[in-house]
């Protein structure tokens, strides 16, 4: 199982915002941002406390739908555009 790697950087290879890497193409098992995915990353906080699975998958059990999630889900390739500035947006 795979860790969410949440790095607020769209060229970083571990970050979910770089669409040519292994957690941020909509191809791979990974990454959140493929439909399908059985194995996508998982949400925890600094405890280990499992929160779901971060995924657009909307049929995979454990689904983390927490607000934050949701909003990301639902704006996924704007916020891919203009990392920054959506960060500033959600966490300022």
């Amino acid at each position: 199982m795979e860790y969410l790697w949440c790095l607020w950087s769209s060229y970083n290879s571990k970050s979910i915002w770089n669409a040519y890497g292994t957690y941020g193409s909509k191809y791979n098992s990974y990454s959140p941002w493929n439909a399908y995915s059985n194995t996508p990353p998982i949400v925890v906080d600094k405890e280990g406390n499992f929160y779901g699975y971060f995924t657009l998958n909307k049929y995979k059990s454990k689904r983390a739908d927490f607000k934050l999630a949701m909003t990301i889900y639902e704006y996924h390739y704007l916020i891919r555009d203009d990392v920054g500035r959506w960060y500033d947006k959600i966490f300022k």
